[in-house]
Formats: structure tokens, C-alpha cells, sequence
């Protein structure tokens, strides 16, 4: 089932995704306080790009900002399907007024924009167009 599981993640990757992986914290991000945010707004990070993120409690605010790039669990990529192992919460939110939704997409981005592999918990924001 692993197997499958990986040739099926591979052939999505394939489709949807035909720049670089970068592998977060180790090559992009930074910001402590907003570890995922800081990688895709990293100016290296372009369209088509996949950031992977390794295994861990992620306090963040996602807000793609119209970069159509694909967002995986690492483990994902080495076969292990278990969401548990990356967790996004938005707890601990810190822009300002509505930024409590863990994950938003209102810039435009495309159908090549994903996020594969994470628990998402804890958000409180509210449906609505952000930056």
C-alpha cells in the first residue's frame, strides 16, 4: 500500500509541479515566529516550486499570496502518509485583525496550488478578502 501510495504522490507531484523542492527549515524560511510564511515569501521560492516541510508543530498563518507553489508534509515525499507527523496551527496568530485562519488562499492562485499532508488546527479567522 506504501508503494502505491508513494507512485500516486509522485505522479500528482509530476502534474502539478515542474520547478525545485525546497526543503524548509534547512534551505528556506528563517523566521522563528513564522517559520512556513517566511518560506513562501522567500524570493527564491517561484511558481511551481513544492516546499517541503520536515516533521513538527508549525505555530503559523499561511497566506500564499498568489504564488501557485505546492506545500507538503516531507514525510509525503518518503512514503509515509500519516498527517500527524506536520501539524499547522494557528493559534498563535500575530497579523493583525482576521489573520487566525490558518491556511488562506485569496490572491489568485491557481488549481497548481496545494497543501498535501498536514493537520490543520486551531484557526478562528473568518471567510474574506486579505492582501
Amino acid at each position: 500500500m506504501k508503494v502505491f501510495k508513494s507512485i500516486i504522490l509522485s505522479l500528482l507531484l509530476i502534474n502539478i509541479n515542474f520547478g525545485r523542492i525546497w526543503r524548509l527549515p534547512e534551505e528556506i524560511g528563517g523566521s522563528p515566529n513564522s517559520p512556513i510564511q517566511s518560506g513562501i515569501e522567500d524570493p527564491r521560492v517561484a511558481p511551481g516550486d513544492t516546499i517541503s516541510v520536515r516533521p513538527g508543530i508549525y505555530y503559523d498563518n499561511i497566506v500564499f499570496r498568489g504564488k501557485n507553489i505546492v506545500l507538503i508534509n516531507r514525510t509525503f515525499l518518503e512514503g509515509d502518509s500519516n498527517p500527524l507527523t506536520c501539524i499547522i496551527d494557528g493559534s498563535r496568530h500575530t497579523r493583525g485583525e482576521d489573520s487566525a485562519s490558518v491556511i488562506t488562499f485569496v490572491n489568485d492562485e491557481n488549481e497548481s496550488t496545494a497543501v498535501i499532508g498536514f493537520t490543520i488546527q486551531n484557526g478562528g479567522g473568518t471567510l474574506g478578502e486579505r492582501d
